[in-house]
């Protein structure tokens, strides 16, 4: 029923015209871009408990998953999700600009913990989810850094989940980008909701001087007054032929 559903909605609402906001899985659509490409290793930033390295991983059987969290709420889950599969490798440190240790502000949702305080429109939306239990100190490092540190394998898909911190991971990442990755899957704010958070107009900046261009949005959601809030954004290097 799912796919009669999306060719009605598509054909109802868009027409012949294409659609800015696709109506399918993006999961999909990576294996689908990447169909002449041999992915043998992704980055899930913001692994939480592994739920989507796991999904990543069905669609891509010949990849390793690199799965970065610094919350200490989900190394259980994560170690859990993984269960002993050599296919699933956890780092609990975070992704940023620079190695070093910085603060990890820990909400009362788990999903919301991030290295920037939730701003006010945050805690007016979700004012127990994004309210801050505590700040720990959490060890980190850039992506380049890393990569070099593990013998620089194939990376080809980046995820990043890391609540407005996609900036910060994606200079640090240059290396990466340039030479190995052929897709990133990234989260979007269009409006602020982390004080001083990347928005999507630089993390657009960022990788088109990396030499990707936009795919396509998925998931747009928006708060009660219908400001539109964040989404998912999936972007292909030019070696990815469209």
């Amino acid at each position: 029923m799912a796919k009669p559903l999306r060719a009605f909605l598509r054909h109802t609402l868009l027409g012949s015209k294409g659609n800015l906001v696709s109506l399918d899985d993006p999961f999909v659509q990576m294996s689908r871009l990447l169909a002449g490409h041999a992915v043998k290793g992704f980055i899930d930033a913001g692994a939480s408990d592994g739920r989507i390295a796991r999904r990543i991983l069905r669609r891509f059987p010949s990849a390793i998953a690199y799965m970065f969290e610094p919350n200490p709420a989900y190394i259980n889950p994560l170690a859990s999700c993984a269960g002993g599969n050599s296919r699933m490798r956890p780092f609990h440190v975070a992704i940023s600009d620079h190695s070093g240790q910085v603060e990890l502000f820990v909400t009362q949702s788990r999903g919301r913990a991030s290295l920037l305080k939730p701003n006010a429109r945050n805690r007016k939306m979700s004012p127990r989810g994004a309210s801050i239990e505590k700040a720990i100190t959490v060890p980190t490092v850039t992506f380049d850094e890393w990569w070099s540190d593990q013998g620089e394998p194939p990376i080809e898909i980046i995820k990043l989940d890391i609540q407005a911190g996609e900036v910060r991971a994606l200079s640090g990442a240059t290396r990466l980008l340039s030479r190995s990755s052929l897709l990133v899957d990234t989260e979007i704010f269009l409006n602020p909701m982390y004080e001083g958070g990347a928005l999507f107009s630089e993390i657009d900046s960022v990788l088109r001087q990396q030499g990707f261009q936009l795919f396509n949005l998925f998931g747009p959601r928006a708060n009660a007054c219908d400001l539109l809030i964040n989404a998912n954004a999936i972007y292909l290097h030019k070696r990815v032929t469209m």
